[in-house]
């Protein structure tokens, strides 16, 4: 705990003697701000882009859903509508039709 301690307080001497030097520090300090405010303006930047980002692909996904379900409809009429042409089961006491998920058959292990 001591050894930690010692090496925290030795950075810090170090980064202040870095930055307070009377030749160099005001130099040091200035690009140090500059390259802070680069990072600051490149994050703002990042977040603005993943917000449009997350936005549109929010939409894709909203139109896509609503496409499907569009097309499930009208496959669905259009089964009603042949099957009482035929005479054959009434949509009510047809058996209702239910979407499946795919699954993995590759048995999982552990990493141990």
């Amino acid at each position: 705990m001591k050894i930690e301690r010692v090496l925290l307080f030795a950075g810090v001497g170090a980064a202040l003697m870095y930055f307070l030097d009377p030749e160099n520090g005001e130099r040091r300090r200035a690009m140090l701000r500059d390259q802070a405010s680069n990072l600051m303006i490149t994050a703002d930047n990042l977040m603005e882009q993943r917000g449009e980002f997350a936005s549109r692909a929010r939409e894709a996904l909203i139109e896509t859903k609503r496409l499907v379900d569009n097309q499930i409809e009208a496959l669905e009429e259009d089964e009603n509508t042949a099957s009482s042409a035929t005479g054959t089961q009434s949509a009510a006491t047809a058996p209702k039709k239910t979407r499946t998920t795919r699954t993995s058959t590759s048995p999982k292990t552990s990493g141990a």
